[in-house]
């Protein structure tokens, strides 16, 4: 899981600090479905139309809103303008 985030977001001069990441929803927050989102973003089971598809659940990979880029969660929460948006509200 962590070498999968480290391929998509570290670069050669900064490394994701991995101690600090696993301790953030315990530090913001007492709400545990908001810890328990967290536990399914950082171990991958956060079910997205890509995972989804593969198991047969939807007929598309793409994402809901265009479909036109693959439903990953990096998108979603990184690449995604509609889902950027709300993080800025």
């Amino acid at each position: 899981m962590q070498k999968k985030y480290n391929e998509a977001f570290s670069t050669h001069t900064s490394q994701l600090d991995w101690e600090k990441i696993y301790l953030l929803p315990f530090k913001k927050t007492l709400d545990t479905k908001l810890r328990e989102f967290q536990y399914q973003i950082l171990n991958r089971i956060l079910y997205t139309n890509k995972n989804l598809f593969k198991c047969k659940k939807v007929d598309c990979p793409l994402r809901d809103f265009y479909e036109k880029e693959l439903e990953t969660i990096e998108h979603l929460f990184f690449h995604c303008t509609k889902v950027c948006f709300f993080g800025m509200i």
